[in-house]
């Protein structure tokens, strides 16, 4: 493969391209989204590892950086998680839109991704490149990108209102915040209703009543929901012992 188009600079200097980094353990699914990419007229920088990657974007950051969750040196050597390099991208690179790209599908981990500073999630097993092009042109618009499988019923609703930090605001009530931090966190309705205290069918009726107020259709995309819009009050720890509105 040539170079340039793995690494990005000239293709960069020639078009004027929105320069993408990608941060993959895998050299073949790199170079593929490399090639990808760069057919699709991406200035591309790739990366086996965080250190390589931080030192080829600092002196010209990317505009968009594609970052693999689980990362394994070709020595068995485990590097920091994908979540670390979020943080410490959002920290050292903050107008770089960042995009997970993983094989994880658990709820957990693409709530703790968007929290860590992503504005997209994208799997790699239905990920397609016509996908991934349109995920990087929505987070350059400033936009979202949830799995595509859950994107269209966990879209904002049009009576819902922004809160003071601009996030999108939910009125959820106190024990609604509390099931659905358990959901998140993989919890099923037994576990909530123990940890809680609670009767299970009680927890059905607050499940019910969040899968009609975050448009959800499951658990995953209840987490997904919790992660992308604000609550009111915020989330309550999952094991508050109140008995609240139950």
């Amino acid at each position: 493969m040539n170079e340039a188009i793995v690494n990005g600079e000239e293709q960069r200097q020639a078009k004027g391209a929105v320069r993408v980094a990608i941060l993959e353990d895998h050299q073949l699914m790199r170079e593929a989204l490399a090639s990808a990419l760069g057919d699709a007229g991406f200035g591309v920088l790739g990366a086996a590892h965080p250190e390589e990657l931080f030192k080829k974007i600092e002196q010209q950051p990317p505009e968009v950086a594609i970052i693999d969750l689980t990362l394994e040196g070709d020595d068995g050597h485990d590097y920091p998680d994908g979540f670390s390099v979020l943080q410490r991208m959002r920290k050292l690179h903050p107008g770089v839109r960042l995009i997970v790209y993983s094989a994880t599908k658990s709820p957990e981990a693409v709530q703790r991704s968007f929290e860590a500073g992503a504005q997209g999630y994208l799997f790699k097993l239905n990920s397609t490149a016509d996908s991934i092009r349109k995920a990087i042109e929505h987070v350059m618009k400033g936009e979202r990108v949830s799995p595509s499988r859950f994107s269209s019923s966990i879209a904002l609703a049009p009576d819902r209102k922004n809160g003071s930090d601009g996030k999108p605001r939910v009125n959820l009530t106190t024990r609604e915040n509390q099931v659905l931090r358990l959901v998140a966190s993989g919890a099923d309705n037994q576990r909530i209703a123990t940890t809680l205290r609670i009767k299970e069918r009680t927890v059905k009726a607050h499940m019910s009543s969040l899968y009609r107020k975050l448009s959800a259709q499951n658990r995953v995309e209840l987490a997904i929901a919790g992660s992308s819009f604000g609550t009111e009050g915020g989330l309550a720890r999952a094991r508050a012992r109140r008995t609240g509105d139950a």
